[in-house]
């Protein structure tokens, strides 16, 4: 939480005399004296989820931004941007808002169980949980609260081992069971942000395309990296967030962005993607730094 978020959740805590405690540095583990602070506050203040969501994240009449650190973007005069444009802003604004489809139930029938893949990996999948907490991805609270909060559909979760890290392994949650009663099961894709995709064969001819014209160049360099770190970033609107949560040990667990398994996450990545594509061609290298190639950088997304 930003400084001045965690200053008015405390506030209103200590109105109901809980105490929030301060986050330890260096905290590797789960900060279980915060999750219990944080279930107690949710126990005493009687909120709905959407409402206590909202206060978790600092959300106001003057700033009802779900992460504060994005921002609007200015309107474009290119037209093919204006929709993409006031598709980001309303994200800004308000998070990702879901369209369900009307056959969905409003409480889960069944509340499925975690998948076992998760049992050889509960290390990990405790560190998971830990860096989503530090990161304020999650919000983390003891699991009796699915009495309160009664409306809360629960995924299961597994995990996928990172390709070349013997130890590393991503938890997903598993928004597509139980078959025919899952998240995505229920979800409306009809509005979703368009798909921009280029396919891998796109970004190897811009190399061949460089190679060719720079024949004696000796350096072709490549930026990879992990993108749930960045997307993690695009919130889902606190009116929806009883949709995306899991349990785990005595604990659940709300997702607060749009998480790897959701039918509808990928097109808002596509959006955010998109975006930052348009603003990456809108540059270029000065002419001192590469004195063969000063042109717009050419983009792939």
């Amino acid at each position: 939480m930003a400084s001045d978020s965690i200053h008015r959740y405390r506030q209103f805590a200590a109105g109901l005399d809980v105490d929030i405690p301060c986050a330890p540095l260096y905290q590797l583990k789960l900060d279980i004296q915060r999750i219990k602070a944080d279930s107690q506050l949710a126990r005493r203040s009687r909120l709905s989820l959407t409402e206590f969501v909202r206060l978790y994240r600092n959300q106001t009449a003057s700033d009802p931004r779900p992460n504060k650190d994005l921002f609007e973007l200015p309107r474009q005069a290119d037209p093919n941007l204006q929709h993409l444009v006031g598709r980001w802003n309303s994200v800004v604004q308000n998070g990702v808002e879901p369209i369900w489809n009307s056959d969905k139930p409003q409480v889960q029938l069944a509340r499925p169980q975690n998948h076992k893949s998760i049992d050889n990996y509960l290390p990990q999948v405790r560190e998971n949980l830990a860096k989503g907490q530090r990161d304020g991805r999650y919000l983390i609270v003891e699991v009796d609260l699915l009495d309160e909060w009664r409306h809360v559909f629960i995924s299961p979760i597994g995990v996928v081992e990172k390709i070349g890290e013997l130890t590393s392994i991503r938890v997903i949650s598993d928004y597509s069971f139980p078959d025919g009663a899952s998240v995505n099961d229920f979800s409306n894709r009809v509005d979703s942000p368009e798909i921009s995709y280029n396919p891998p064969k796109d970004i190897a001819r811009r190399i061949l395309e460089l190679r060719i014209r720079f024949p004696c160049h000796p350096i072709l360099i490549f930026m990879l990296g992990d993108v749930s770190g960045a997307f993690r970033h695009i919130p889902v609107s606190a009116q929806h967030e009883h949709m995306f949560a899991f349990r785990f040990e005595g604990l659940l667990i709300i997702d607060l962005s749009c998480g790897f398994g959701w039918c509808g996450s990928p097109a808002y990545y596509s959006l955010a993607g998109s975006l930052i594509n348009y603003l990456y061609q809108q540059q270029r290298p000065q002419p001192a730094l590469a004195p063969l190639d000063s042109s717009s950088f050419v983009g792939n997304v």
